[in-house]
């Protein structure tokens, strides 16, 4: 995005790009990072024309075709979507275009949602009223961006949700020829390490920061330590899955085995899904078959993956890391998932397993 589609934008389009990374600091909600996004862009165009009416001793200046006093533009800016973004329009005097990158992040709360929502619809009004105005919206989830378009609530209904092409072997190339010729890895060991980071172009650009930061001096050395730093960055986030898997209940853990399993047919709350759930609790604990678990024990229990950050509930179900499936179905059940069950504890009638810790190996 910031190295081919932006500059398309700016120089063949003659747009004027504003670019909104959700994900730089997540601790800040999207409903507060658009906006001060917006009212920042804004002050770019406000600074110089500030600056000449103080100068001259102008009382009223003309913003982007608005007329205000000079003590109105210099107050803070409406935090409402539509104001910024027609100020901006205007200032701009070009087709503007707002990027927001990591868009699912607009999910995680209401205000963001609403947030989101109200830069679509501004710029569809602009549009109606003759500005030029664009919202561009990319993602890492595509499970989470196709729900952005499914009903009229969504903020971007009836849109077309399109993948971009996969970074491939030129982008390693790329990379490759940023590091210094003595430490260069192999062409071919650095595009199978991108195909072990799943190709993601900030991974292999840590890794080729990390492998600078070391000194190699030789190729045979920068191999070696590029293919060291590819398996680290691959093992850390499943021994950061593997800790999440620690704290779950024996009926998590079946479920995200049995959505591994079956993908994009999983449905938890059919038979043969609840059945399958309760096969691989029995093999994980050694105990005698029990009834499948119930719709509510079910959903009890998705709600926990949820809200553990290992499954993302939205149309349907899809873990919030897509390697996870893999890892998951590498593990052997009735070894890697060993869940301890005292069957003298139980209370009558208590399904086994169902609320039980799991002890992985």
């Amino acid at each position: 995005m910031q190295w081919d589609l932006i500059p398309v934008l700016e120089e063949v389009h003659d747009a004027h790009v504003v670019y909104i990374d959700l994900a730089v600091d997540l601790e800040v909600d999207p409903s507060v990072s658009i906006p001060l996004a917006l009212r920042d862009e804004v002050r770019v165009f406000d600074g110089f024309v500030m600056r000449v009416a103080r100068g001259l001793g102008l009382t009223n200046i003309r913003l982007g075709g608005l007329e205000m006093a000079v003590e109105q533009a210099q107050s803070t800016y409406s935090k409402r979507t539509f104001g910024l973004l027609q100020t901006l329009a205007r200032a701009c005097k070009r087709p503007l275009v707002i990027v927001l990158d990591e868009v699912q992040l607009c999910q995680q709360s209401d205000p963001a949602r609403r947030a989101l929502a109200s830069l679509t619809r501004s710029a569809v009004r602009l549009n109606r009223d003759g500005l030029v105005v664009r919202v561009l919206a990319t993602g890492s989830h595509a499970h989470k961006l196709r729900k952005l378009v499914a009903n009229k609530q969504e903020a971007f209904y009836s849109a077309h949700v399109r993948a971009l092409p996969r970074l491939g072997d030129d982008f390693v190339d790329w990379v490759r020829t940023r590091l210094a010729p003595r430490c260069r890895p192999d062409a071919d060991l650095m595009v199978r390490g991108f195909d072990t980071l799943l190709h993601r172009p900030l991974e292999l650009m840590d890794v080729c920061d990390a492998l600078r930061d070391t000194g190699a001096r030789s190729q045979s050395a920068a191999d070696q330590v590029y293919q060291l730093l590819v398996d680290e960055r691959a093992t850390e986030g499943r021994e950061q899955l593997i800790a999440r898997m620690r704290t779950l209940s024996a009926l998590e853990l079946a479920l995200v085995r049995v959505m591994a399993e079956t993908g994009p047919r999983f449905a938890p709350h059919l038979m043969w899904c609840k059945q399958r759930t309760a096969a691989l609790i029995e093999v994980m604990q050694g105990v005698p078959p029990g009834s499948p678990p119930s719709t509510a024990e079910i959903d009890v229990a998705l709600d926990g993956l949820a809200n553990k950050e290992i499954i993302w509930r939205g149309l349907g179900f899809a873990f919030e890391e897509q390697r996870y499936a893999p890892w998951i179905l590498a593990m052997n059940p009735a070894t890697d998932f060993q869940v301890e069950f005292d069957e003298s504890s139980a209370m009558p009638g208590e399904r086994p397993g169902l609320t039980v810790p799991v002890l992985l190996s």
